[in-house]
């Protein structure tokens, strides 16, 4: 069923080629595994410290 609801959406790459969009998603999973590393590093955190780190880093990028 997710197949046949998402299957327009599928290769939208493909139909906005101007757009230059990837075909995979690798560079955000890159992304997300390094915040992770970056969060990993202050384990201590509350709770609402670690969202203001998190939010600082997005910031940066």
């Amino acid at each position: 069923m997710s197949l046949k609801r998402n299957l327009p959406n599928l290769f939208t790459y493909q139909k906005y080629p101007e757009l230059n969009i990837p075909n995979t998603t690798n560079t955000i999973d890159e992304y997300f595994a390094s915040l992770k590393k970056k969060i990993a590093q202050h384990h201590g955190l509350r709770r609402d410290r670690r969202l203001r780190v998190i939010s600082e880093l997005l910031n940066r990028s």
